[in-house]
């Protein structure tokens, strides 16, 4: 029972729930870059806890099944066909033994979650699948979905929920060097660089000012370092555990599976909010998704 990818264009890879626990020895968490889309596309499957699936960048895929499975498909993707039928991007479908089902790339936004009833299985390292590289070929094994279900759409396109869709100021708070620019990072319009990945997001724009080099100190996702070129990156999923750049803002929990979907030329801004608002954003946005993933598993029960 296996799902076979025929044809992939960008870059697709298993993500888990990702390394917890391991940041103390410099192992970076990784995880889906979209959490959110990972939680909605494994709950639209009926998986009652989160599990591997695959998260496809800026591209692209097909994949024959070879029994039916049950595929949930969230993100960025524009449509969503099983052979030569089309359904809407952001979908639940059960596809049968030899039917092809074809993904296709981002409308807006870059990544896009795929899910199977019962999780992709992977090779585990230190515990995870996460970040298993697949291509054309690739064999990915899965469990036979219990019962055929029709479609089932997700009305969630213009729901402040859905990252791939909020184009507004990304929130941050101060970083703990701060203090140490005359100019914020409030203060400009970035262009994101395209040599941009999972471990880090460059972004182009005015010159921030330089510090001198600083003592290795532990950063984490979301951190936004300032280069010796005066210039931002912001840390990735996969990023590093410490680092020497200054850390001049950091982006708040709830704006995070945001940058997932900054694409190359991206205009991105940012706003500075307090450490109280931030709580209170990641408050609203957790409660409105468990409100979705209530409704979801009460349509797939």
């Amino acid at each position: 029972m296996a799902l076979i990818i025929r044809e992939l264009w960008g870059h697709a890879a298993l993500q888990d729930a990702g390394r917890r626990g391991r940041r103390h020895v410099g192992v970076p968490e990784s995880g889906p870059f979209d959490r959110v889309a990972w939680q909605l596309a494994n709950a639209v499957v009926g998986n009652g806890e989160p599990l591997a699936a695959i998260e496809l960048a800026f591209g692209e895929i097909a994949l024959e099944s070879t029994e039916h499975h049950r595929v949930g498909v969230v993100g960025a993707a524009e449509r969503v066909w099983v052979d030569d039928l089309a359904f809407p991007a952001r979908t639940a479908l059960t596809i049968g033994p030899g039917s092809t089902l074809r993904i296709a790339g981002p409308a807006y936004g870059a990544r896009t979650q795929i899910a199977v009833e019962g999780g992709f299985r992977g090779r585990l390292v230190l515990g995870s699948v996460c970040g298993e590289v697949l291509a054309r070929g690739v064999r990915l094994d899965a469990q036979r979905a219990e019962r055929d279900r029709g479609p089932m759409r997700l009305a969630i396109d213009d729901d402040a929920i859905a990252p791939w869709r909020d184009d507004g100021p990304i929130r941050v708070v101060r970083g703990p060097h701060a203090a140490e620019y005359e100019a914020s990072v409030d203060d400009a319009t970035y262009a994101v660089n395209p040599v941009s990945d999972r471990l880090g997001i460059r972004l182009d724009g005015p010159d921030l000012g330089r510090l001198e080099d600083l003592p290795s100190f532990p950063v984490t996702f979301g951190s936004i370092q300032i280069t010796h070129a005066g210039t931002p990156i912001v840390l990735g999923p996969d990023g590093p555990t410490i680092g020497g750049y200054p850390v001049a803002a950091v982006v708040i929990t709830a704006d995070l599976d945001r940058l997932a979907h900054l694409t190359p030329g991206h205009a991105v801004r940012f706003q500075t909010v307090s450490q109280g608002e931030a709580a209170e954003a990641y408050r609203q946005r957790s409660e409105k998704l468990e409100r979705w993933l209530r409704r979801i598993a009460l349509a797939v029960a």
